[in-house]
């Protein structure tokens, strides 16, 4: 866990199935980490909408 309590990270039986979880400031994730380090990335308008995922 995070400082502030969120999730940082996904273990699924001893595996990290996502890591590095950045989270927007009122909740969503905005990028993580694949278990096979693939980076995911995503943005948000500022009504929190998507707009485009990487």
């Amino acid at each position: 866990m995070a400082a502030d309590g969120r999730p940082n990270e996904v273990p699924v039986n001893g595996n990290l199935l996502l890591s590095n979880i950045v989270h927007q400031p009122f909740g969503e994730p905005k990028s993580w980490v694949w278990g096979n380090n693939q980076a995911y990335a995503r943005s948000f308008d500022s009504d929190s909408r998507l707009k485009t995922t990487a």
